[in-house]
């Protein structure tokens, strides 16, 4: 039977790769602090820590964590929105 390509396949990893996502945007997981560990992460979202530590990964890749083997793994610092940064230029300028 062909799949209908206009419907998205939702995998259990995409869902919690969303999750994380989100809550790093919403401040849950700050710009900076640390995050818990692979198996802690793994047992929130209810997921193997092989899949939990294949989410961490492509977040590194994407630029959302960094990983370091003396702090661990950190939320990295995210630029603030574009109208933000604009209207903080438009304040210095000939005060």
């Amino acid at each position: 039977m062909p799949r209908d390509t206009d419907v998205p396949v939702t995998t259990k990893r995409s869902v919690v790769l969303g999750m994380l996502r989100q809550e790093i945007e919403l401040g849950v997981f700050p710009s900076g602090g640390a995050l818990p560990v692979d198996r802690v992460l793994a047992e929130r979202f209810a997921v193997s820590r092989s899949l939990m530590s294949s989410v961490v990964l492509e977040l590194v890749r994407d630029g959302w964590l960094r990983r370091s083997r003396t702090t661990g793994t950190r939320v990295s610092p995210r630029p603030a929105p574009a109208a933000a940064r604009q209207s903080g230029r438009r304040r210095g300028r000939g005060a």
